[in-house]
């Protein structure tokens, strides 16, 4: 089990299928809480804080070395998924919407 650093590399691997994943990716890192297969722990260090998060299919761990890097790491989710003028928040619910069957 390695940790690592390369955003893109560690989400390739995690390969986030669909909008619940996605959302449970942004929701472990912007809680540091545990969200569907992710689970996010802060940190505290002499240079501020660090977060560390796992997925329960994937052996290695993204390590966000600071709060620039876990706000890089929310922006560059909701830029390369998300792919909406809508906050992720509302994307999220939009799409949930959107597959409800009613």
């Amino acid at each position: 089990m390695a940790t690592t650093t390369d955003i893109a590399g560690w989400l390739d691997f995690v390969e986030p299928e669909n909008y619940e994943e996605i959302y449970c990716i942004y929701r472990s890192v912007n809680d540091a809480d545990d969200w569907g297969a992710f689970s996010c722990t802060k940190k505290n260090s002499s240079k501020g804080n660090m977060y560390f998060l796992k997925c329960d299919y994937c052996d290695d761990t993204l390590m966000l070395a600071s709060e620039k890097a876990k706000e890089f790491f929310l922006k560059y989710l909701s830029d390369n998924y998300v792919k909406s003028d809508l906050d992720i928040e509302g994307w999220y619910y939009l799409n949930r919407a959107m597959g409800k069957n009613d």
